[in-house]
């Protein structure tokens, strides 16, 4: 890749003239402390306006659980049917065909249900924004601002990124037969390093819009550049953003799951939204620092 000039980098036109902006030095951390003692019923309220948004996903996975279920009640184990007096052939692979149908249902539904969370990142974001910027969480204007703002990215980026993580699975359980083991795993960490990227570009670029006013052209280019320029800081914070919802996903039925139920229940929507947030505000706060009038 040739060298990116950073300072190309634009940033114009800063969404905050309906606010009076407050430095702020705080770690990202220091930042939830000081949110979450100051503003904590706000920000739980906030928390579970954002879970709203994931129902869709619940139901997808509950659904998708019940079939499973239904799928092992009707089938036997092994090709032995009842006490052994009749044998049903080819159970294995009636059993393998049922779940790949049941599979590919919920991950199409799935990636329609991620979709409502482009309202939790359009307006999430502003949240996270504003708050940075005074102090407080002012929720429904700065939502409803964000919404007005950012809306259209999100719905198509958070569409794209839909389909093409249906588009892995699909590619997954075609390769699964018809290449090596080699060959499939370097298609796949291909294309989940391509989804990576994509993932942390599409939330730079609802960060830039969500901040700043400008053409369409400007904000692509704007969260091209900042991609690359902080790529290992991005993916740290990719990491502690999604690591919740990464326990929740592989630990849905043990007493890590259990456990986060209960953070997404109390903060766990928020935090996601407030981890990458901040992460962006720090960032855009090197190419516009703030006139030290207070601090946060």
């Amino acid at each position: 890749m040739s060298k990116i000039d950073y300072k190309q980098i634009k940033l114009e036109n800063e969404r905050s003239t309906h606010l009076t902006k407050r430095l702020n030095r705080l770690s990202i951390w220091g930042f939830f402390k000081v949110l979450y003692r100051n503003e904590m019923i706000k920000l739980m309220l906030s928390n579970l306006f954002f879970l709203l948004f994931a129902i869709p996903c619940v139901f997808a996975f509950v659904n998708y659980t019940n079939n499973v279920s239904l799928l092992t009640q009707t089938l036997p184990s092994s090709n032995a049917f009842g006490i052994g007096s009749a044998v049903w052939l080819g159970v294995g692979q009636e059993t393998t065909s049922s779940m790949l149908v049941i599979g590919s249902k919920f991950h199409l539904w799935l990636t329609l249900a991620l979709c409502a969370f482009a309202f939790v990142f359009s307006g999430g974001f502003a949240v996270v924004r504003d708050a940075f910027w005074t102090g407080k969480i002012t929720f429904f204007k700065s939502f409803w601002l964000g919404i007005k703002s950012n809306l259209p990215y999100t719905i198509i980026c958070t569409a794209l990124l839909s389909c093409m993580y249906f588009g892995i699975y699909v590619l997954q359980n075609y390769i699964l037969t018809t290449l090596p083991l080699w060959a499939m795993i370097c298609i796949l960490v291909v294309a989940y390093i391509l989804l990576v990227l994509l993932i942390m570009y599409c939330l730079i670029l609802f960060s830039v819009t969500n901040t700043y006013k400008q053409s369409v052209g400007a904000n692509l280019k704007d969260a091209w550049l900042l991609l690359w320029m902080n790529i290992l800081p991005n993916f740290v914070q990719l990491i502690i953003m999604a690591l919740p919802a990464g326990l929740l996903a592989g630990f849905a039925t043990s007493f890590i799951g259990s456990l986060a139920i209960m953070f997404f229940f109390m903060i766990g929507a928020f935090y996601m939204v407030f981890v990458w947030s901040t992460h962006m505000m720090r960032t855009f706060a090197l190419f516009h620092p703030i006139d030290p009038k207070a601090k946060a």
